[in-house]
């Protein structure tokens, strides 16, 4: 659940939910955010992956599935069935 990936990374760098009120979110929203209980929109996504310099589908626990081109060394989501 991408939920826990926020708390994982918002205490992987000892930080506190009231820290992201100058990105724009109470900590209230924040809470809310990583226990799942609000959705976050793609702009949120985007300033919290920009933020802890990952990628949103890392964020998102999307990661798994990632794979690395063997030629430019770009990451993207590999399809599968």
């Amino acid at each position: 659940m991408a939920m826990n990936r926020l708390k994982e990374m918002r205490l992987k760098h000892h930080l506190h939910q009231y820290d992201f009120e100058k990105m724009g979110f109470s900590a209230t929203t924040y809470r809310k955010s990583e226990q799942g209980v609000r959705q976050v929109s793609w702009d949120e996504w985007r300033k919290l992956a920009d933020f802890y310099n990952v990628s949103i589908p890392y964020l998102q626990e999307n990661d798994r599935y990632l794979v690395n081109c063997k030629y430019c060394k770009a990451e993207f989501n590999e399809i599968r069935p």
